[in-house]
């Protein structure tokens, strides 16, 4: 039987995405956070990991999956999704700390949150209309990237200021699952690694690869210093 302190708690969000599992009762969207792949392939790449940056944490699905084993500091810049992923957080009993900052990536200085173990960067670099200026800062937070996004398909490439990609336009800025921006950059592959490799992340892995729409991708990669 479902808790109905929990119900109402989801009740005073509208049109979540993401599905919770608690207390065996099922919770939310239409999205299983919880069993995503990503996560598990995550976990199993990093068991030593003690803090881990979770870069745009929707509605707190992951970010409660990642605190059963890491110490997690997770950045949302959208509102609604920020204030979801709060109560998110306050619902479930984690084994870790979680630290939910509100803050625009585009702007936000990152560098001050300090040093990590890891970077969970899946479903956000699409999203920046600079991927590259986000990367260098990452660059001097961690050792290592964990990057889940879509990339520009041969086909579509275009050079954008020095840069092999393509500009993407976002469907709707409203949206809990778009960007900050109208627009963002979407590098080929390639190019994402160049980016990654002059930032100095000397081995990047594609760990998946997948087909997308018009000839895009979508990409799983891991990058690492040594």
């Amino acid at each position: 039987m479902k808790n109905r302190l929990v119900e109402n708690t989801f009740a005073k969000h509208d049109n979540w995405i993401t599905q919770f599992l608690i207390d065996g009762e099922t919770y939310g969207g239409g999205y299983p956070a919880y069993n995503d792949s990503r996560m598990n392939t995550f976990k199993a790449l990093r068991p030593d990991d003690k803090r881990v940056l979770e870069l745009g944490c929707l509605e707190g699905g992951h970010t409660v999956s990642l605190a059963d084993c890491y110490d997690v500091v997770a950045v949302e810049g959208k509102q609604a999704n920020f204030n979801k992923t709060k109560e998110i957080v306050r619902l479930h009993k984690t084994k870790k700390k979680i630290e939910l900052v509100h803050a625009n990536l585009e702007t936000f200085d990152i560098k001050s949150l300090g040093f990590f173990d890891s970077v969970f960067c899946v479903a956000l670099l699409y999203h920046l209309p600079y991927p590259n200026r986000l990367i260098h800062d990452l660059s001097q937070m961690s050792d290592y990237l964990f990057i889940w996004t879509h990339c520009c398909g041969s086909p579509n490439a275009v050079n954008v200021d020095g840069q092999i990609g393509r500009v993407h336009k976002e469907p709707n800025i409203n949206s809990p699952l778009t960007g900050m921006s109208e627009t963002s950059f979407w590098p080929t592959i390639s190019e994402l690694v160049n980016m990654l490799t002059e930032c100095g992340y000397a081995r990047c892995e594609i760990l998946e690869d997948f087909d997308g729409d018009a000839s895009d991708r979508k990409v799983l990669l891991s990058a690492r210093r040594s």
